[in-house]
């Protein structure tokens, strides 16, 4: 229906504040507006949240056959009746007092007779019968606000919590709507309270090295200056976090842990506030990080994408170990028939190291079959790495490492060991050569820069040792490869200087 709704407005109605993309993730922070309902009051999303409501709105469109029908259960209204404020019209006076709601008129080419029922552009009188405040924005007003709220789709129905935490419920019964609530944090009422969030729409693959992230807000009455994070892989701390600004009540900033931690297998960490606070019930957060086995021998990567009928809702990213974009492609073209469509292939050279590939719906249905069968693949080589056909959802998303090993039965080289990892002065490599060789050191940074090359020449069989000084260079992520004759062998390094 969805999808059919997305065509009758991008063919019919021209309508350019509704772009093909998904709504804002669950867990994001709602983005302030003030606006004026059609009664001439205005109103301020944050000053809402601030006096501990939590705000359920309804962007739809007067012509919208299925707001129509949702508007007619009423479930927004006998939810404004039970909870709404205090005063407000029609609100039961034994209300809960902890709900707004509000209608959005979504299409700024629409007009005040469009929602009394009488105009050429509607479903009917949305107006009589409603007691909850109706917004019908000014076309540049809410574009604006389309667009920084991700509206895609009509009806769009979100719940925004009173810390600024948006989560999208959909067209659900009042009784539903309020249980959704439930899963809202208290509002702040302490001075001091720090809080862990959950980062959305972070797609957390490796293939090596687990870059840890969490969310910290402060959910105090007053600023927040300073708090402790620890990061813990079953149950040993693998990362400290000492924070210290100025966060304003329900400000938010995301802390990334350094260095990153290897995995070699799918890992949940637990983030844990440490610093004292009145509240210790919202002071922890977990995060699972998908580790990938797959590896790829060459560096001339290939990404084959083909779509089903609506290619303008499929784009993808391949992101280097640092989370650089390095490649990307689409959105394609979206077709009147269904079926399956091949795009021109995307050919990239990449570097020895660890990638992400991202592939995004923006409708959130993926290639569901209903409109044709598309996949994405991902070939190094000439060899397919991964394919997927079964994309259902708005993310897909799989990681690989681009090495060069060298062949076993030579054992031209082996008892390769770097040390410290990190590393803060000097780099140490002890390795054992099977016979008499070659030998080169090369390092690269993370975004596949060139930074040293020192070719050792001749090295005799045997125990060897290297050193190199790594003060010059900047801390991060390196690529060292120790190329022997026409082999090579990498070891990923971190300088922490």
């Amino acid at each position: 229906m969805k999808k059919f709704l997305q065509l009758i407005i991008s063919v019919v109605l021209s309508l350019t504040a509704i772009d093909s993309k998904a709504q804002l993730p669950d867990g994001s922070i709602a983005p302030d507006w003030t606006l004026t309902d059609i009664l001439g009051v205005s109103h301020h999303l944050y000053a809402d949240l601030d006096a501990g409501k939590t705000v359920f709105i309804d962007v739809s469109a007067t012509w919208c056959g299925p707001c129509w029908t949702y508007h007619n259960t009423g479930a927004l209204e006998a939810l404004w009746v039970a909870h709404g404020p205090i005063g407000g019209t029609n609100v039961s006076v034994s209300t809960t007092n902890d709900v707004m709601v509000y209608f959005i008129e979504g299409d700024g080419t629409t007009n005040t007779a469009d929602l009394n029922g009488t105009g050429t552009s509607t479903q009917g009188d949305w107006v009589t019968g409603t007691s909850h405040p109706i917004i019908d924005p000014a076309t540049t007003a809410i574009n604006a606000f389309n667009s920084s709220y991700n509206i895609g789709y009509f009806p769009t129905i979100y719940m925004i919590c009173p810390n600024r935490v948006i989560k999208l419920v959909g067209q659900a019964s009042a009784s539903s709507l309020y249980t959704s609530k439930g899963t809202c944090p208290a509002p702040a009422t302490v001075a001091v309270d720090a809080a862990l969030l959950s980062i959305p729409g972070v797609s957390q693959i490796t293939c090596d090295l687990a870059t840890l992230k969490t969310r910290l807000q402060n959910n105090s009455t007053t600023t927040m200056t300073s708090c402790t994070v620890i990061a813990k892989k079953a149950g040993v701390t693998v990362g400290t976090y000492n924070w210290s600004g100025s966060l304003l009540p329900y400000g938010t900033t995301d802390i990334t842990f350094t260095p990153a931690v290897p995995i070699t297998t799918t890992t949940t960490f637990t983030y844990s506030i440490t610093t004292a606070d009145a509240i210790s019930t919202n002071n922890t957060n977990t995060s699972l990080v998908t580790y990938s086995s797959l590896t790829a021998n060459s560096v001339a990567v290939k990404v084959k994408i083909t779509t089903d009928r609506y290619g303008s809702e499929t784009t993808w990213k391949m992101r280097n170990s640092a989370g650089t974009v390095v490649g990307s492609g689409g959105p394609y073209t979206t077709t009147t028939t269904s079926g399956s469509f091949t795009q021109t292939d995307v050919n990239l050279s990449l570097t020895l190291g660890c990638y992400t590939f991202e592939l995004y719906d923006s409708y959130g249905d993926g290639f569901d079959g209903s409109y044709g069968t598309g996949s994405a693949t991902v070939q190094a080589g000439g060899v397919t790495v991964f394919s997927t056909s079964s994309f259902t959802t708005d993310l897909y998303a799989n990681g690989f490492k681009i090495l060069t090993t060298v062949v076993d039965e030579e054992q031209m080289i082996t008892d390769i060991n770097v040390y410290p990892n990190p590393i803060t002065n000097n780099a140490n490599i002890d390795f054992n050569l099977f016979t008499e060789n070659n030998i080169s050191i090369t390092l690269f940074n993370s975004l596949g820069q060139l930074v040293m090359v020192d070719n050792i020449g001749t090295v005799p069989s045997g125990k060897q040792s290297y050193s190199f000084d790594v003060s010059k260079y900047d801390n991060g992520f390196y690529f060292l490869n120790i190329i022997v004759g026409d082999n090579m062998v990498t070891k990923k390094i971190s300088i922490n200087k």
